[in-house]
């Protein structure tokens, strides 16, 4: 495996442990946060980032946007569907220039946020900063007009890794060779995160799963979106 891919992959599973319980969150304020969360009925889904990579049998990884987008939809739809069965409206934001453009700045704000909340705030990290565990307070600043139109954002980041048909063949040889080294297993991960009006971070959650799921699957899709709402808080009609 390339060192490049192997560090990423490793940092991934690693925020697996760190986001799937096995280091919770350890925040004082935590209940009001999630109160506030749970009191929410009428959510936006920002034009979502879902990246799909083939795998090759030689370890490349190559973007494909056909597929992507299959999965853009599929989470998509998985979300609505979920925060629909939670009794909360829903409106997925159409991927289009004008649209993406007028998010750009909230994203962008959101992705250093996220990365503060991962060093600082979660339990496990050794950059953890125990203030920020107490007082867990992060925004992205306040947002314009058109986009407190909603009670909340939701901001969706992910990407999965889909083996080749060679790389596959070969995943078969290696298992009958007891003296190969086994490969990896793509890897699919998909973050959600739930902004208010005002831009403060209210609830985020991150699944990830070595080779048990692929997006472009609707079922498989939903399933996976579903490990997530299920920690969402409040909700039902």
């Amino acid at each position: 495996m390339p060192v490049k891919r192997l560090f990423i992959s490793l940092g991934l599973l690693s925020l697996m442990l760190l986001v799937s319980g096995c280091f919770p969150m350890i925040q004082n304020n935590r209940d009001a946060l999630e109160k506030r969360a749970g009191n929410i009925k009428s959510v936006k889904v920002l034009p979502t980032e879902i990246k799909i990579f083939e795998l090759s049998a030689g370890d490349v990884s190559e973007l494909r946007d056909d597929w992507s987008a299959q999965a853009r939809k599929n989470v998509e739809k998985a979300l609505s569907d979920g925060m629909k069965g939670k009794g909360i409206k829903v409106t997925v934001l159409q991927h289009d220039a004008k649209t993406e453009s007028a998010y750009a700045d909230a994203i962008a704000l959101y992705r250093a946020v996220i990365y503060s909340v991962y060093e600082h705030a979660t339990v496990g990290n050794p950059n953890l900063f125990p203030d920020k565990v107490a007082n867990f307070d992060y925004t992205i600043g306040p947002l314009d007009r058109e986009k407190q139109k909603g009670e909340g954002l939701l901001i969706v980041i992910g990407s999965d890794e889909i083996s080749s048909a060679g790389r596959k063949a070969l995943r078969v040889v290696q298992a009958i060779n007891p003296f190969a080294p086994p490969q990896q297993s793509g890897v699919t991960y998909v973050q959600v995160a739930l902004i208010d009006r005002s831009g403060d971070l209210l609830w985020w959650r991150s699944f990830a799963n070595a080779g048990g799921y692929d997006l472009r699957d609707p079922d498989s899709a939903s399933a996976f979106i579903g490990k997530i709402l299920g920690a969402y808080p409040g909700g039902g009609k």
